[in-house]
């Protein structure tokens, strides 16, 4: 008896959970059709698309520049390219 009602109680809640999945997926569509119709809205989505990938990319530098692997690979750039301002690297055309 008691697996029959665990079974009713999991068909409840994975129905349960495809109706609320069902009226987000609706609300969100009622969403985009209205900033496909109002112009306005149109530009802030793309202001709002603009700003995130701006903080996006700021986040990926910072996350590039806080990374001690890749900054040690870039201190040894820089000291491959102070070494190379050295004339002792250079040919001579003597």
């Amino acid at each position: 008896m008691q697996v029959v009602q665990s079974k009713d109680d999991d068909d409840d809640f994975l129905k349960e959970g495809r109706r609320q999945t069902e009226e987000r997926s609706q609300i969100a569509l009622a969403r985009v059709k209205s900033m496909h119709q109002h112009p306005e809205a149109r530009e802030q989505y793309c202001r709002l698309r603009n700003v995130v990938a701006e903080i996006q990319e700021a986040k990926a530098m910072w996350e590039w520049a806080n990374n001690s692997e890749v900054m040690a690979e870039f201190d040894e750039l820089v000291d491959l390219g102070t070494s190379m301002d050295d004339d002792s690297f250079m040919p001579s055309n003597s």
